[in-house]
């Protein structure tokens, strides 16, 4: 995290979203030139997600926690926009993804979202 408590996959998804999805909503172009400097920095830190999830099943060890809780919101989100095989096409990624995606909690917080 910076200074700000914002993580930095939640600064690069949150970017996305608001140029993929946001923008389009108020008929505003999307910035392809931010959507490629955000996917960038977004698979940096997959690639570093990759990695602990090869080792563990969840970011904080074997266990769920408000590490992998946190992610769900903006993930919902950026999972069903075109660029998702960011994700999708890390295994380890993806495995812990989907886990955390289907937990009654996480449904329940999707629902609350109404997308």
């Amino acid at each position: 995290m910076d200074g700000s408590g914002v993580s930095p996959i939640q600064s690069s998804n949150q970017a996305l979203i608001r140029q993929m999805i946001v923008n389009p909503i108020y008929g505003i172009a999307p910035n392809e030139k931010i959507i490629e400097i955000e996917l960038h920095n977004l698979a940096k830190v997959l690639d570093v997600y990759e990695e602990r999830l090869s080792e563990y099943k969840y970011l904080g060890g074997d266990f769920y926690s408000m590490a992998d809780l946190h992610h769900i919101p903006d993930l919902v989100y950026f999972m069903r926009s075109s660029k998702s095989s960011i994700v999708t096409s890390q295994p380890c990624v993806n495995a812990w993804w989907n886990d955390i995606s289907s937990r009654p909690a996480s449904v329940k917080v999707v629902e609350l979202m109404k997308l």
